[in-house]
């Protein structure tokens, strides 16, 4: 199992930040090349 916390801010106005080191790099992730009709993005956990 992966745990992560996550923030949605509508307000927020810097830049768009992943937490590569913890969190992003204990998973993995697609975004499907049909990301505008499909609206798919792929999760696992890695091994």
């Amino acid at each position: 199992m992966v745990e992560g916390t996550f923030l949605f801010c509508e307000h927020w106005n810097g830049p768009t930040v992943l937490g590569l080191q913890g969190f992003l790099e204990r998973i993995r992730f697609a975004i499907d090349p049909n990301y505008d009709q499909v609206g798919c993005i792929y999760f696992a956990a890695a091994d």
